[in-house]
Parts: C-alpha cells; sequence; structure tokens
C-alpha cells in the first residue's frame, strides 16, 4: 500500500513546519521542504506500490519526492528503477533479491529511456538512506548508477552478491557514501576478475556500456567515509583508467576493511585525491595507487598522459596476511609505467606517477610481500611512516618481506620511517629499504631499521643517491649495501650497530662519491 502525505508548505501550521524541516534535513543531504512524501508498506504487491511510487518523479522530477519503505522484510523480481530529485528512506526494512538473474537491484532509470545522457546529465539528487539490500546470492549488483550527480547512500548495508560488485557507480560526481556497510560476497573470491564490493567506474564501453553513451565520464568529487568492508573479494575503487582522463577529489578516508581476499583499496587515475585514516585487516593486499593495471586491460589511451597526481596515502592502519592472493602481497603500493613502444592500443609515452605523498602510515607485514612499495613513481616522498615486518608465512608470488622498495623510481624521498622486522624463517632475506632498478636521486634520510634479515639498506644500479643520518641496528649481513655500479653522491652521520657481517660494503662497481 502507498500512504500519500501531502507536500508541506508556507501554508502549513508553524509547528508541523518546523518539525518536517528537522526531520529531512536530518535524513538526507539536502533541504526536502515541500517534497511530496510517500509510504510504502507490505501491503499488496510490495514492488507494484515502491515502483508506483518512484514512477512520480518518472516524467518530472521539478519538486523533490521521499518515499519511506516501513521496516520490514520484503521480496522484489524486478529492478527498481529510481529517478532524479528522489530519497528512498528504509530505515528498518530489507529489500531481497529474489531470483532476477544478473540484473541489478536498483538502477537509474528505465534502460529504455537512455537515449542520451552524456557526462553528469542522467540524473541528480537521488538519496538511499537506511535499511539493508540483500542479493540473496544471486548475481547482480544491488544498486547501479550512470551519468549523474548528486549521490548519496547512507547507513545501508548491501550484502550477499554473487561474482559481481555490491554497488557500480560510473560516471557520478558530486557523491557521499557515508556509514554504508558492504559485505559477504559470494561465489568464486579467487578469481582473477576485480569485484569491487564498492566500483567507482568510467563509462568506457567496454566496463561500463549499459549507461549509454560510452563518453568515457570518469567520477569525480567522491567521498567514502566510515563504511564498513568485510568479507569479501575486494574492497573498493576503480581498475579501468582512460590517459588524460582522471577521477578528481576521490576521498576514501575512515572507513574499515576487515577479510577482504585481493586489495581493499584501488585508486586507478586520481588526482587531487586522498586515501586516508583507513584501517586494513586480514587482506590479501592493502592499498594500491597507479596510473593503470599493470597487465594493460584495463588502461586505455585517450591523450598525452598528465604525471603529477598531487595525492596522499596517509594515516592508514594495515595489516596485510597471506590469503592465497595471486598477486605479491603489498600494504602500499603507488604504480606507474614509461612505455617506449607503442602497444595494446597505448601509445609510448610516460605513464609514471608524480607527487605522490605515503606519510604516517602503520603497516604490519605478516607474511612476505612489500610493505610500501613504489614503481615507476618519481618526486614523491615516503615519510613517517611504521612497517613493522613478522612474516609468519610466505606469500605464492613474490615478495622476501622488504619493508620498503623503490623500483624504478626517480627522485624519491625516504624520510624519518621506522622499520622493525620479527626475525623468521620465512623472511630470511629481508631488507629493510630497497633502492633499485635505476630510481637515481633518492634520498635516504634519518631512517630507522632494526634487524633487518638481510640488509638494513640495499642500493643497486642507481645513481646520484644521498644516504644520511640513518640507524641501523642489528642487520643480519650488513648494515647498509652499495652494489651494481651505483653511485651515492653523499654518505653521512649514519649510524651502523650490530651488523651480523659487516657494517657498510660496497661492490660490483659501486662507490661512493666524498
Amino acid at each position: 500500500m502507498i500512504k500519500i502525505i501531502k507536500k508541506t508548505s508556507l501554508k502549513c501550521a508553524g509547528i508541523f513546519f518546523a518539525l518536517a524541516t528537522v526531520f529531512f534535513l536530518t535524513m538526507g543531504e539536502r533541504d526536502t521542504y515541500g517534497a511530496t512524501q510517500l509510504t510504502v508498506d507490505g501491503e499488496g504487491d510490495f514492488y507494484e506500490n515502491l515502483q508506483d511510487a518512484l514512477d512520480t518523479n518518472r516524467y518530472s522530477s521539478d519538486e523533490p519526492l521521499v518515499v519511506t519503505v516501513k521496516p520490514g522484510s520484503y521480496s522484489v523480481e524486478q529492478n527498481i528503477r529510481i529517478y532524479p530529485n528522489t530519497t528512498i528512506s528504509m530505515y528498518g526494512a530489507t529489500i531481497v533479491n529474489e531470483n532476477m538473474g544478473n540484473a541489478s537491484m536498483l538502477r537509474l532509470r528505465r534502460a529504455a529511456e537512455w537515449d542520451s545522457y552524456p557526462g553528469y546529465t542522467g540524473g541528480s539528487d537521488i538519496s538511499i538512506l537506511g535499511g539493508t539490500l540483500d542479493g540473496n546470492g544471486y548475481e547482480g549488483a544491488l544498486i547501479r548508477l550512470g551519468h549523474a550527480s548528486g549521490i548519496t547512500l547512507r547507513d545501508v548495508t548491501f550484502t550477499n552478491v554473487k561474482n559481481s560488485h555490491h554497488v557500480e557507480l560510473g560516471g557520478c560526481k558530486d557523491v557521499t557514501i557515508d556509514g554504508c556497510t558492504f559485505k559477504d560476497f559470494k561465489g568464486d573470491i579467487a578469481s582473477v576478475t576485480n569485484y569491487e564490493a564498492l566500483q567507482l567506474e568510467v563509462c568506457h564501453e567496454k566496463h561500463f556500456s549499459s549507461y549509454e553513451p560510452n563518453d568515457d565520464t570518469v567520477c569525480k568529487n567522491v567521498t567514502v567515509k566510515n563504511c564498513t568492508f568485510k568479507n569479501l573479494q575486494r574492497g573498493c575503487g576503480t581498475h579501468v583508467g582512460i590517459s588524460g582522463l582522471y577521477s578528481e577529489k576521490m576521498n576514501i578516508t575512515g572507513n574499515v576493511f576487515e577479510d577482504i581476499y585481493g586489495y581493499a583499496v584501488t585508486a586507478t587515475n586520481y588526482i587531487n585525491s586522498s586515501v586516508s585514516g583507513n584501517t586494513i585487516t586480514g587482506c590479501g593486499s592493502g592499498i594500491i595507487f597507479r596510473t593503470m593495471d599493470p597487465s594493460h586491460k584495463t588502461y586505455f589511451y585517450g591523450s598525452h598522459p598528465k604525471n603529477n597526481m598531487s595525492s596522499s596515502v596517509s594515516n592508514n592502519t594495515v595489516t596485510i596476511e597471506n590469503t592465497g592472493y595471486h598477486n605479491v602481497p603489498y600494504g602500499i603500493q603507488l604504480f606507474g609505467e614509461k612505455i617506449s613502444s607503442a602497444m595494446q592500443g597505448l601509445k609510448a609515452s610516460d605513464y609514471t606517477l608524480s607527487g605522490m605523498t605515503v606519510k604516517g602510515n602503520k603497516v604490519n607485514l605478516n607474511t612476505t610481500g612489500y610493505g610500501i612499495w613504489l614503481q615507476g613513481t618519481n618526486s614523491s616522498k615516503v615519510r613517517k611512516n611504521t612497517i613493522k615486518v613478522n612474516c609468519k608465512t610466505k606469500a605464492s608470488k613474490g615478495g622476501n618481506g622488504d619493508a620498503i622498495r623503490i623500483q624504478g623510481s626517480k627522485s624519491v624521498k625516504i624520510l624519518s620511517n621506522t622499520i622493525k622486522n620479527t626475525k623468521t624463517a620465512k623472511a630470511d632475506q629481508m631488507i629493510g629499504i630497497t633502492v633499485m632498478d635505476a630510481s637515481d636521486g633518492a634520498t635516504i634520510n634519518s631512517n630507522k631499521i632494526t634487524k633487518a634479515a638481510k640488509y638494513g639498506i640495499c642500493i643497486r644500479t642507481s645513481k646520484s643517491v644521498k644516504i644520511q643520518k640513518n640507524t641501523v641496528k642489528k642487520a643480519g649481513i650488513y648494515g647498509i649495501m652499495i652494489s651494481d655500479k651505483s653511485v651515492v653522491t653523499k654518505y653521512k652521520k649514519n649510524k651502523i650497530t650490530g651488523s651480523g657481517t659487516k657494517a657498510l660494503q660496497v661492490n660490483n662497481g659501486a662507490k661512493i662519491k666524498k
């Protein structure tokens, strides 16, 4: 049954006006004063009642609509279509997928109505508040919206989705996802397919094609905060990138990630963005910030790439376990690449990162892999992080349990980090800080490294490196190792004690210029 509550207007009594205004400002991001209010319950056909209520704004959405679903459990067999300027409040209600196949439970507009909504013109001011959307073990997203703006998801639980994303947002801007829970992935958790519970994607023909036009609209101004991600294949983020097009002001902050098979957060082609204050435990990998998927399968050439991302990964607590994840485990990874000749549709160009800050993170590496790992990342800082290495297991792929690893990255500053290793048989080759593969111009300053299994600091095939004011205690073999034609231009005030073989080793054509 649909219960109609008349619009709030200036003719209402003063007391009712005040109460209604407070009520709606609490419920949503925007003032819904003047809204049409409808209440839906389980009397009669719930799906038809709910859809009839939402259809109020199908042809004209000039005025706000608030649809309240009364507490209870309801089943739907068809997808629910929502229209602009609409709020669904469903605190205490659960809506269950009753065998819709792989269709999304709730989507923007009817499929036949997608004539052409480019950019962010597909719909605006849409809020879902409270309640639970239950996939019931079927495939298909619980919410799928594209080419939209002004989206709020608050206090909603999304659960029981098989081999799919829980929520998919493609080409959306001005999005707030606050206090939601994403949990319980069903299906092939070890699949190499990326099933982020919260997908923030590009409207590209190969990856978000059901919301035409496929004009490569990216997500912008998205905040994901105070959410819980638990028992999932992947956490949240973006895995498609278009060179020259960037998701901007993407802020993933203050969330909890628990028991994620693969990565918790993937930030692909983000600029002016941050991943901060998140707590990640029991995950196969933590946070990756990158220009592209290293396989290049989900990265496409659009225009000349930008390198300065002006972004940060800060104040996160990350604990990595051996989940069987098929990639090298890492706490935090930054990845870019310079491609010298055309390949897989990409032009030869510089797709590296720069302008990144990794600061104030606490990384616990409980399996072999890398604590903080930079590849193809230039002119960036790794500063004031704490990495504890206690490799109780050996991961199936790569990594010796190195705390900080810098590869093919120029002018990186590694400053005031604290590294502590618990010696184990699983990580007997562990190194505190590794700088390698032409990571020229690196500065390693004021770091504290304790009980590295092999070397405290290792420099290989890199030039113009500065090593100053570091404290290295009880390294298993060498306190500092400089090798393979590396050139250190400044080496002073390093305090090295208790090394197993030697405090400083320089070999294989390497040298220190004084």
